[in-house]
């Protein structure tokens, strides 16, 4: 074995000797295949930085595209800002803002499908945003689906907790659910979180009206208001809860100052509730006055004259109660205040048949008016029929136990019996 080992050694240098370029060609084949790596290397690191380059500028392109088209959606020119995104999202399709931008203008054109495939392509890309979230919810909550809008309005929150829209979008979503307690339950538990600005203390004050619980509305108003300034809508809301709850000074203390802000443009609402407020608290002038105007340029408001007649009959004006309910019998026939109008100023005028009779109608219409009881018993005591008048003034009485008017007539009754027939 040894002796052959020994021959081929001998072998493989005798061919060196007779092949030296052999050890050369091995060296050579090395050298190629380096420089061939080499060049394979610089190769595809010149291909990728060139991709990258690529990349970074149709980013640089799209964020463009992206600009312009949210300067057109902010003008208005919603099919101009869709083409524009779309060419974005060709150019950068991993942007969730031009998503965004894209779902939103399809939203204000009125395209639902459209928005929602706008969302769904970008979680396909693998994107997930609070706001992708925020959006999905309310384009399920204008299709009606309500549990799912509250499913991706409470996923807005999770992933955005200080964001004070998701919250307010969660709690409203509730309320339509018809879970108002724990909205505002989830309200309260957040409202110290953010900052001040009225939004949240107005929403608490709108669920506690849902809820029936008028006393926590007035004080979330209350709150709100310092908070809200000038802002008419939330004035309104809080002016026409404290009349309905009876507080008419305080109603008056809102609505008035609404009133010299908005002027023939605020609501019948707003000038009706104060009208009523003034003449609750003895102040015929200044309703007579707010009404004048508002008549004037709301001819048709029946209401409003019926509160007018009222004004006029607080201030002993019969000429203006009788134009007045000429005009409400003309908008509003079957209501009794228009007949209880009539009664009055033919008992004014000294004619007590047309006053009964006038009054007797505004009864058959409305049996339990503590007015018209009233008013029908003044009538038919000054026409000496007074066992009559004692009826109505009592029937009154078991209507209202605080009439005035009924209480002091029963006393004045008392009379000799000759006088009744």
């Amino acid at each position: 074995m040894n002796e052959v080992r020994a021959m081929m050694d001998c072998d493989w240098r005798l061919s060196r000797r007779r092949r030296p370029w052999l050890g050369w060609a091995w060296v050579c084949r090395g050298m190629v295949v380096s420089v061939v790596a080499l060049a394979g290397c610089e190769i595809t690191n010149h291909q990728q930085k060139r991709e990258q380059a690529q990349k970074h500028w149709s980013q640089v392109r799209a964020s463009v595209k992206h600009q312009l088209a949210s300067q057109q959606f902010k003008s208005g020119q919603v099919e101009a800002a869709i083409s524009t995104v779309q060419e974005a999202l060709g150019l950068d399709p991993t942007s969730v803002e031009s998503y965004l931008l894209l779902s939103r203008a399809l939203l204000e054109k009125g395209d639902l499908p459209g928005a929602r495939r706008a969302l769904l392509a970008a979680e396909g890309m693998g994107l997930e945003s609070a706001d992708l979230f925020y959006l999905r919810g309310v384009i399920s909550e204008r299709t009606r689906q309500l549990a799912e809008a509250l499913d991706y309005y409470s996923r807005a929150c999770a992933l955005d907790p200080d964001q004070k829209d998701y919250l307010v979008a969660q709690a409203e979503c509730l309320v339509a659910l018809r879970r108002a307690e724990e909205a505002r339950e989830r309200i309260r538990e957040s409202i110290d979180r953010f900052e001040r600005d009225g939004t949240l203390e107005t929403l608490l004050a709108e669920i506690s009206l849902v809820l029936g619980d008028q006393d926590a509305a007035v004080a979330a108003f209350q709150r709100a208001m310092p908070l809200v300034g000038d802002d008419d809508l939330v004035a309104e809301e809080y002016g026409l809860l404290l009349f309905r709850v009876g507080r008419l000074a305080e109603a008056i203390s809102v609505l008035q100052p609404l009133w010299e802000r908005t002027g023939e443009e605020s609501s019948g609402g707003v000038v009706r509730a104060l009208a009523e407020c003034y003449l609750e608290v003895g102040r015929s002038e200044a309703a007579g006055e707010l009404l004048k105007g508002w008549l004037r340029e709301h001819p048709n408001d029946a209401i409003g004259w019926l509160l007018q007649i009222r004004a006029a009959v607080a201030r002993g004006d019969v000429v203006m109660t009788r134009r007045c309910a000429d005009a409400a019998r003309r908008l509003a026939p079957h209501d009794p205040q228009t007949h209880l109008a009539y009664g009055y100023v033919c008992w004014r005028l000294g004619d007590f048949d047309g006053a009964l009779a006038t009054l007797e109608r505004a009864l058959s219409l409305d049996p339990d008016n503590v007015l018209g009881h009233c008013l029908m018993g003044q009538v038919l005591v000054e026409d000496s029929r007074v066992a009559q008048a004692r009826d109505h003034w009592r029937r009154a009485l078991q209507i209202d136990p605080r009439s005035r008017w009924a209480r002091t007539g029963l006393r004045e009754l008392e009379v000799p019996p000759s006088r009744e027939r």
